[in-house]
C-alpha cells in the first residue's frame, strides 16, 4: 500500500524547468510510484517531511489504524526533533537501522530493495543491449548528471518506468 519514491537531481517550482512536459506526462501515468526532484538527489529534511506525510496518507487510505512501527535508515534528516514530533503526532514509531548495517538488516534494502535493484539491473541490461548508447549524454562535454540534458530526461523516464514495473 506504500508507494516507492524515486528522487532525481534537479529543482522544481517557479521558473524551474523540471520535470519537463514529457516527463510529467509519463510520471502522471505511473500511479504506483512517486517521483520527486531535489537539488541534491538524497533524502534531505524537506523530502523526509513530505515523504512521511505521503506514507501516513497511504496508510490511512488503506485503513491502517493505531500505532505504526516502521524500519528506517539512520539518516540525520529523519532524526531531527521536528521529524520526531511529526512521527509522534502521526502515531508512528520509527525503528532505526544501526549505522553501517543498512544493507544487511534494513527491511527495505534487504528484501524489497534487493528485488527492485535486481529488476532495475535487468531492465538496464536489456535496454543497453537494444541501444549501447542509451546512457550517453546528448552533448559530449556535459556531465552525465546534467539535469537539463535531453538524455538525462530520457534516463529519468526509463528509471521511473523500470521502478513502476518492479
Amino acid at each position: 500500500c506504500i508507494k516507492p519514491t524515486t528522487v532525481f537531481r534537479g529543482t522544481t517550482g517557479p521558473g524551474a524547468q523540471l520535470p519537463r512536459a514529457a516527463e510529467k506526462a509519463l510520471f502522471d501515468t505511473l500511479t504506483n510510484i512517486r517521483v520527486t526532484f531535489q537539488e541534491c538527489a538524497w533524502a534531505d529534511g524537506k523530502f523526509c517531511k513530505q515523504e512521511i506525510f505521503w506514507v501516513a496518507q497511504e496508510l490511512h487510505d488503506a485503513g491502517v489504524k493505531g500505532e505504526v512501527r516502521f524500519g528506517m535508515d539512520n539518516h540525520s534528516a529523519q532524526r531531527t526533533p521536528g521529524m520526531e514530533a511529526i512521527y509522534r503526532s502521526l502515531e508512528m514509531m520509527p525503528i532505526y537501522t544501526a549505522a553501517g548495517c543498512t544493507d544487511c538488516i534494513s527491511p527495505v534494502d534487504h528484501h524489497v530493495g534487493r528485488f527492485i535493484q535486481g529488476h532495475m539491473g535487468r531492465a538496464y541490461q536489456n535496454a543497453l543491449e537494444r541501444d549501447p548508447h542509451i546512457w550517453r549524454t546528448d552533448v559530449a562535454e556535459r556531465d552525465i548528471e546534467h539535469a537539463h540534458s535531453t538524455s538525462a530526461m530520457a534516463r529519468r523516464m526509463l528509471m521511473a518506468k523500470w521502478l513502476s514495473d518492479a
